[in-house]
């Protein structure tokens, strides 16, 4: 037992995390000042060391825990004790034909509803895009079928801001547009879906723009390619 209590109990809760190695540099070093002046926590962490070094190093106590674990491992599962309540009686032969027919009624039903909603299924294709102005970097090789997800990294993009996004073509004609695109994760990284199936062959530039931003910098172009 500890001689005294924690003499800073906000400090002394991070005595586990401590121990495991889970604090950051800067509780580490917070933690260990600390315990400069806490008897209580110096004696817990110097008994938690002596406790995790003996069951590193003591044969006999790796033993005990290995065999404590292999006699865990030689127990029955939930599932061999449901069967064994289940069917007492029942030939082993005839076990895996029951389990069978179950889970036939089980996944039927699901089947069904993937083969009725298969009509309205679409594949996805995906690019990545970097910034460009001239060169298409990316092709969506289309099926009038498919729709195509473009991934696109805007630097300085800010989760939950609102930018402007425009797909056009190269007369300039607008083919998509979202005044309040806010699809950018931490990473600074877009996506949208667009429906390929609208978009005719040629190449296209996806414009994202920050409205309120007041550097001109705040534009960037991306040109991708459509093919049939």
């Amino acid at each position: 037992m500890t001689a005294k209590k924690c003499s800073d109990s906000a400090i002394g809760e991070l005595r586990h995390a401590y121990e495991l190695g889970a604090l950051s540099v800067e509780d580490t070093e917070k933690f260990e000042i600390h315990l400069l002046s806490c008897e209580s926590c110096y004696e817990e962490v110097a008994r938690f060391d002596q406790a995790s070094t003996l069951l590193r190093t003591d044969m006999d106590v790796r033993r005990e825990a290995r065999m404590a674990a292999e006699a865990k491992e030689r127990q029955p599962s939930l599932v061999t004790n449901l069967l064994r309540y289940l069917w007492p009686e029942t030939p082993l032969v005839f076990r895996p034909a029951v389990a069978f027919f179950l889970l036939a009624l089980m996944i039927y039903p699901a089947y069904q509803g993937m083969k009725d909603g298969d009509s309205e299924l679409r594949q996805i294709q995906s690019i990545s895009l970097i910034p460009s102005r001239s060169i298409a970097t990316a092709v969506f090789n289309e099926a009038s079928d498919h729709d195509g997800l473009i991934s696109f990294v805007f630097p300085g993009a800010e989760v939950g801001k609102k930018y402007r996004l425009v797909i056009e073509d190269t007369d300039g004609t607008e083919v998509m547009s979202i005044d309040n695109f806010t699809g950018f994760d931490e990473y600074e990284t877009g996506r949208i879906v667009v429906p390929l199936g609208r978009m005719s062959k040629g190449t296209y530039r996806l414009v994202i723009s920050d409205p309120k931003g007041t550097d001109p910098g705040r534009e960037q172009v991306y040109v991708f390619e459509v093919r049939r």
